[in-house]
């Protein structure tokens, strides 16, 4: 048996394939869109899993340094209304090293946090002395 195709039949024969061509391209283009949608959602998801892990590692020494930090401002706060009851500075070596003293005696009666404790010792020692250099300035 032997098919004829006329005009109009290969005409419609022309515009199916094209309209299937049209939509199977379409078809591997939304197949692509969809993988790059993907593949970009996992680099988000991997990306946020690390900074959740960064972020949770990270909380416990930014509770440390927020609680360490309220203790040295409460303690500063306490060593300047010390300094402000001192008074004038001495005058005579007799009256800086009393002073001095009294300032060591608040030194040590900080409460040093757990870690660093000889790092912190070391500082609030100097701190001291910079306080006392400081109001003798102040004063003069």
């Amino acid at each position: 048996m032997v098919c004829h195709l006329n005009t109009d039949s290969f005409q419609h024969l022309n515009a199916a394939i094209l309209l299937a061509t049209l939509f199977i391209e379409k078809y591997f283009d939304w197949v692509i869109t969809i993988h790059t949608i993907q593949s970009q959602a996992d680099m988000v998801c991997h990306l946020s899993t690390d900074r959740l892990q960064q972020l949770e590692a990270a909380l416990p020494l930014a509770t440390s340094f927020s609680e360490s930090h309220a203790e040295v401002y409460g303690w500063l706060d306490e060593m300047e209304a010390e300094l402000k009851t001192q008074g004038s500075p001495g005058d005579t070596l007799e009256q800086v090293k009393k002073q001095h003293e009294s300032l060591k005696v608040k030194h040590f009666s900080f409460p040093l946090m757990k870690t660093d404790s000889i790092k912190l010792r070391l500082l609030f020692h100097h701190a001291s002395y910079a306080l006392l250099g400081l109001s003798l300035f102040l004063d003069k």
